[in-house]
């Protein structure tokens, strides 16, 4: 379930939370910003995402060195701990990022769980590298698994401007 591009369902790092079937669609089909992080080396912190334009009720995307890469690179950008905090705080209703996945050695999984637990949409393992910063409709529906803690998509970015 977590192999390529897929989103993580609260399941997957909460106890008892929601599954992927349970998924509003109204989430994954929306409008959604995209953004240059490929300058970033290691991780996306609270103060690299002080600086966007991200405001209640988005869907971010995060293109980093991520998707110049063929080969899987255990050091891939991920998003810290404060930048999860950053980002539900901010209210947005989904985060995406070019790796597969959006925290990596972190202990406690802090950065799911943050995110998980305010009903943020995650999704991993997209490929940017043709992909320019900007608007677009995000599309990315999840199968209907049962019960499931992630399901595989296929995303598609849908210029809007």
């Amino acid at each position: 379930l977590h192999t390529r591009t897929h989103i993580d369902a609260p399941l997957h790092n909460i106890e008892n939370g929601d599954t992927i079937d349970n998924l509003d669609l109204n989430r994954v089909v929306t409008n959604c910003k995209v953004f240059d992080m490929t300058g970033i080396k290691d991780k996306i912190t609270e103060n690299d995402l002080s600086k966007l334009d991200i405001s209640e009720g988005d869907f971010v995307i995060f293109k980093t060195k991520n998707s110049y890469t063929e080969l899987f690179d255990s050091r891939f950008v991920y998003v810290d701990k404060d930048g999860a905090r950053y980002l539900s705080d901010k209210g947005i209703i989904g985060v995406g990022i070019d790796s597969l996945g959006i925290e990596r050695e972190q202990p406690g999984r802090e950065t799911h769980r943050i995110l998980l637990g305010k009903g943020v949409v995650i999704l991993e393992g997209l490929r940017l590298k043709g992909v320019e910063p900007g608007k677009y409709l995000l599309c990315a529906v999840p199968l209907k698994i049962r019960g499931g803690e992630a399901s595989p998509v296929r995303a598609l970015l849908i210029e809007t401007q």
